[in-house]
Formats: C-alpha cells, structure tokens, sequence
C-alpha cells in the first residue's frame, strides 16, 4: 500500500509541474497568436514543445493553423506566415512571403495593401504575412508574449495571495560570524520594519534590495528599546559565495518539529548504524507530542521566542537543563518535562604510531594556531582601543589563545558566574572561579609588534556559530573575529593542512554537504570515507573543526586524517572533557518563525501587482550582477535545477506553488526580452532599427546575427545543463 501511496504522490507532483510549466508555455504563445490573429497574419503553426527533426506526439488542423505537441520540452512557437526564427531559413521564409513568388493568387490593388506594402521602393508581401504588417503591428504581436507572462504572474500571485502565503517572518535568528551584519551589531531577534526605504514583510524581502543596491538600510526594533535603530549593513561576498549577503539568517521558535515529519533515520535511535541525534528521553518526550509541541520553559525561565531560547541555551551551556514541553495549539494541553546534559563538543586525539611527531604526544590534542583577525564589531571596546583587522590575537590573560575553544571560555567569562563542568557519563560537576569581566589580551600588530590591551568582555553578546564553509571564527564577547592559520607544530611554526579525511565502518549518510566540491564519498560497503579537499591550498578548518565534525553522527574514536604540510597525520574524534556545544541538537527540530500573509479583493490584487513587479525587476538586478560580478554566473539553474525545484514546492502547498510559477513567469518575460537575436527582444531590436531608418536589416546580417544568437543562447543551455548535472562545481 506504501508503494501504491508513493506512485501516486509523484504521480501528482509530476502532473502538477507539467500543468504549470506548459500553463506558462501557452500563455506566451497564446499571446503572439491571439495578437497576430487579431492583426490578420496567417499563423501555420501553434506549438506546445518543438517537433524538432518532424517528431512530434500528435497534431491535428483546425483552420489554417497546425496544433501540435511536439517531442522536445524547451517550450514552444508559434509559426507565422513570413516569420522564421531557424537561421537557415529566414531567407527563404521572407522570399516565400514576397508577392512576386509566394501567392498564387492575384496580387491585391494598392487600395487593398498596407501602407508599408503599398509604398513605391520597398519590398511588397503578401498581406497576410508577418512580413506584410506595419512596424508597430509586428512589434505588437512580439511582445504580446512578454506581456501575457507578465498579466498571467500578476494573477499567479494574486491567487497565491488569496490562499495565503507563509514566508519567514523579517526578525534575524542569529548573524554570520565576522559578516557585516556581525560588524554592525545586529542580533537575534531584532526584526527590521524597513529595508532601503520599502516596508519589509518577509525576510526575503532583503534579497531584491540588496541585489538592486549593494546594500541595505534597515530599520530595526529591537526590545526594550522605543526607537527604531538605523543600521547601515554593505552587501558582503566572499570567495565562492554566487551572489552579495548581509549574513543574517531567519529566527527560529521554540516550537518542535512533529514526530511524523521527521526522518525516519532519525526515529529509530535503536537501529545498528545510527547514532540518535537527541538523548533517548527526549525522543521519548517528543514521541508524546505527535502532533508537535513547545518548549514553554528552560528551567523555570519563560521563553517565548527562539531568540531567549538561544540566549538561555547560552547562559547554561555548560549545565544541565530541564525543558518543559506543552502539546502545540488545537492538540490538547498536555506538558511533559525533560532533562537535557550539555553535549560535548569533538575535538581530536593523537593516535599512538600513527601520528607525526609534528602533532605532539599520544593521546594529546593537537594545537591550532591562531590566524589574522578578519573583522571587528563596529561599537567594540577592542576596536577603540586600536585593535584591527590583520593583527594575530597570541594569549588571554597570560595563556595562549586557542582559536577553537576561546569563544566557549569568554563566554563563561562573560555569565558573571560560577563555571560548572559537566560530563554527560558522570553528571557530576566541578567548580571553579570564572575570571573577570576585562580580560587581557597579548596582540601582534601588523607591523610585527606585540602590545598589550584590557578589553572590558560584552556581557549580552550571543555567540555567532560556524554553520557555513568560509564563515570566520567570532568570539562576539571580545568583538572580534578571525580565521585558523593552521596547526601548531612542536618547533612553534605552523602547518597548512590541505586535506581531511574521516575514515568510520558503516558510515550513515553523514551531512547535507555530502557530494559538493569540497566534500567526497569512498569505500565499499563495510566502511566508507569521507574527504574534504578545498579547492584553494588548505582545507577550510574552522568550518570542519566547529561543525562538521560535531555532527552527532559521528562516534567518539572515528578516525581523522590530516595532511599537514605534505605528511599525514592520523588522529581520532574523543569528546572534549569541559567545552560544550550550546545547542544540543536543538537547531535540527525546532521550526522557523513564518508570517502568514493572506488577502482578498482589492488588496491582494495589489499585492500581486508589487510581487510581479519585484520579481521583474529581481531578474534585471540579477542580470547587471552577473555582469559587475556581485552575482556568480555558477548561481544560474537549467532545466533540471528548476524541474527539481518546482517538484518540491509542488508539495508545499497550492500558494507556495502559485508563488513559484509567479516568479518563474516574470523571468521568462525578462528573459524574452532581451536584446539578442533569436528572442522576442531581438525581433523588437530589428523592429526598432526598421522603424527608425525606414528600411528592412540587410537579411544577410540579420542571418549572421541569427546565427550568433542561437550559438549565444546554446552555449548558456549548455551552460546551466553542466552546472545541474554538477560537471561544473557551483562552489
């Protein structure tokens, strides 16, 4: 019956993605044949895909015209008489339409012809011809497609509007370490009202004016302050990034994911190749709720938001916590305790005979040394005293900083208590003084100089997380980030490492970068590995450091290969005895905080008029990106990309559907418009060159340039094909 249950589902979801992109072929040509109808050109053809080399699934007459389905889903045509978008044929498509040897019946009076035909010096066509039509009669039916793209996305997203469309709400959940948004201040939970000047409604609101500007303007509010902020926030790439960010992402609830949408991998903690990703009386907890539920308290603190869940997780990251769960709304009133240990994070151990003397001792941790500091918060006490960008960080009040674990242990400075280390085996626990609020800090300067600075930590500052490959190292308490020169070797110099490798029997399917550029799979059935190469000259370790090797899918004794200058260097994961990860694998189920945006009437007609209009004026954006670089040409997607694309959000609901086909239908409109031959923007240019010298393009040039247009726009089909089928590494 599951089976049956699957065939059907993507049954529906395939017959859903062909209604609505054949629904977007059809406008188009509906509006050149409707147009050109209407104008009295006789049209031959009235295609749904192309019946390239003859083959095609049927066709039928009615009239004069030919309807068919063609073999090829590139889209569609129409054929007109006079009109002919094959290179090779235009010659011989104009001379067929010429009075002197296309009509067999007799040539019209002068009183019958067109203005254009009947003018003494031009070339006559025959009336019914595309060719026989005025100017501005054929620039009317070329752009008649683009216009019915553009009507038929204003009514995709009315109707998408009318159901109700869910987006993320515009409130940040937490910043991108050493980002410009890191550097301004902002933070968790402050949610941003205007963005350049425009009302924000949704966080996605950010992309078409940072795309557009190369930066935003936010109004932020922030609790407990009345005023709104002002904060100036530049658009920010780095090396493979496809296109400018802010670095900012979405604040999550405190509302769990239900039990049935959750993988079945992770349902079973019981299956032999699988570590559970959550202790088992949380799972048991949640199992209560199959519906969803809330976490309402951390200890007997309220939390209302994801953001106070984040911070509370932060305040007692290194202490046990009991999370108090209450059933979702409309699911009864059900409350359940649970009690969460903190995780300790992985780091690595050497391996007796097995690893370079370069990495210490048996059994010792190896050493990172720390890199250049790559940015400062804008308001930061370190930066008014004259720390910069390019300066190393060598010790915290007389120990050496280690880049790894220096944000965990300001972080502890700056909770003003107690610091308690606990060990999820014994559950005991260990106290010792914190230190205090100002800390010491031993600094090379660029010039090569050491100085010595007393920087006062930041009490309320929630850690940034490494989350991405490329993100920076931020220790938010000191406002300061920075990057991992490599490892530390005995003799005090530092090795570059330029590969990783995690060798583990059975291994599950690790994580979601499985399979990307820096990131590839081995082995055979007993065991597997795991290598990730970076594609500069070293690996990117704070990224595999701080995340991907914290992955809970990862047991305790997995073996980690280093390249270290050339050499290997075997190591193996053991859980840090007193620095905890302070999320506890929360992040994987707790759901993001959406804005249901639903109208009628009037009012969401407006609001599928402003969506048409920012998603036509997106694509533009786009385009002069790709041109001054601020967008990557990886970022495009082919027809793979956006059948995939398209399938997956056939299931996510009619509106989110609706919306899709909006915007997909305002970039074909964009797309045809362009000025290149082959396209309705280059007839519109041909068009335009008649209409103001009053004569036809030589058809030899307009051959050739045909010619270069169909090699411009195979080249980009072959293009976007190689980076779907990942021939070409998007990153």
């Amino acid at each position: 019956m599951e089976i049956v249950t699957s065939i059907g589902q993507i049954t529906w979801g395939v017959v859903l993605v062909l209604l609505g992109f054949n629904a977007l072929i059809v406008v188009h040509e509906f509006g050149h044949f409707v147009v050109a109808r209407w104008c009295g050109v006789r049209c031959d053809k009235f295609y749904i895909w192309f019946d390239a080399f003859g083959f095609r699934f049927f066709r039928f007459q009615w009239g004069e015209t030919e309807y068919g389905l063609g073999w090829l889903p590139l889209g569609g045509y129409v054929k007109m008489y006079g009109q002919e978008d094959n290179p090779g044929e235009v010659r011989a498509e104009m001379g067929r339409a010429k009075l002197a040897v296309a009509d067999p019946e007799p040539f019209p009076g002068p009183e019958t012809l067109s203005d254009d035909v009947a003018q003494p010096g031009k070339t006559r066509y025959a009336p019914n011809s595309y060719l026989g039509k005025t100017v501005l009669q054929r620039m009317t039916i070329i752009v008649a497609g683009v216009v019915m793209n553009l009507i038929f996305a204003f009514v995709f997203a009315t109707a998408a509007y009318m159901v109700g469309v869910e987006e993320a709400a515009p409130v940040i959940g937490d910043v991108v370490p050493g980002s410009p948004a890191w550097q301004a201040g902002l933070r968790g939970g402050d949610e941003f009202v205007m963005v350049n000047g425009n009302q924000a409604r949704t966080f996605s609101d950010l992309i078409p004016n940072l795309i557009a500007a190369g930066f935003v303007d936010l109004q932020i509010r922030r609790e407990g302050i009345p005023e709104l902020l002002e904060v100036h926030v530049p658009g920010w790439k780095k090396n493979n990034d496809l296109q400018k960010t802010v670095g900012i992402r979405n604040e999550g609830t405190a509302k769990l994911t239900p039990v049935k949408e959750i993988p079945d991998q992770i349902k079973n903690p019981e299956a032999k190749d699988h570590v559970a990703l959550y202790p088992g009386m949380f799972w048991n907890a949640m199992k209560a709720f199959p519906e969803g539920c809330e976490i309402k308290k951390i200890d007997d603190v309220p939390v209302l938001s994801g953001t106070e869940l984040t911070r509370e997780l932060y305040r007692k990251i290194d202490r046990p916590i009991t999370l108090t769960l209450q059933a979702s709304e409309g699911a009864g009133d059900a409350v359940e305790s649970v009690v969460l240990l903190p995780i300790p994070m992985k780091t690595l151990r050497a391996v007796a005979g097995k690893t370079g003397e370069n990495a210490g001792p048996e059994s010792a941790t190896p050493e990172f040394a720390m890199g250049e500091i790559t940015a400062l918060m804008d308001d930061c006490e370190a930066k008014k005293l004259g720390i910069e960008p390019g300066d190393v960080l060598l010790s915290v009040d007389g120990r050496r900083a280690d880049p790894l674990r220096l944000p965990y242990e300001m972080r502890l400075k700056a909770n003003a208590a107690r610091l308690e280390t606990t060990t999820p085996e014994t559950a005991t626990t260990e106290t010792m003084t914190a230190g205090s609020t100002t800390v010491k800090l031993l600094v090379r300067k660029k010039d090569g100089s050491e100085k010595t600075f007393d920087v006062p930590l930041l009490q309320d500052a929630v850690g940034a997380e490494v989350v991405n490959p490329q993100d920076d190292i931020a220790c938010s308490q000191l406002g300061i980030a920075y990057r991992i020169a490599g490892l530390l070797k005995k003799d005090g110099t530092v090795g570059q490492v330029s590969a990783l490798t995690l060798v583990q029997p059975r291994l599950p399917k690790l994580m979601p970068y499985v399979g990307t550029s820096f990131c590839s799979l081995g082995g055979d059935d007993e065991k597997q590995d795991v290598e990730y190469i970076d594609l500069g000259t070293k690996v990117d370790l704070p990224f595999l450091l701080l995340y991907a090797l914290q992955s809970p899918q990862l047991e305790e004794g997995t073996s980690v290969r280093l390249v270290v200058d050339g050499k290997p260097e075997e190591f193996e994961l053991a859980n840090a005895p007193a620095w905890f990860g302070a999320n506890r694998n929360l992040d994987h189920v707790l759901k993001k905080k959406m804005v249901l945006i639903q109208a009628t009437g009037w009012e969401a007609c407006t609001l599928g008029f402003e969506k048409t209009v920012d998603s036509t004026l997106l694509v533009y954006s786009v385009l002069h990106g790709l041109v001054n670089g601020s967008v990557s040409a990886k970022g495009m997607g082919g027809p793979v990309l956006i059948l995939g694309l398209a399938y997956r959000i056939a299931f996510m609901g009619a509106a989110a559907y609706l919306m899709f086909l909006c915007i997909i239908s305002a970039n074909l409109a964009v797309m045809n418009i362009l000025p290149i031959p082959m396209l309705d923007g280059g007839h519109l240019m041909f068009l335009a060159y008649e209409g103001l010298t009053g004569r036809e393009p030589n058809p030899v040039v307009f051959e050739i340039l045909c010619w270069l247009g169909l090699f411009l726009i195979l080249s980009l089909m072959v293009w976007v094909c190689l980076l779907d089928f990942s021939l070409i590494k998007r990153m």
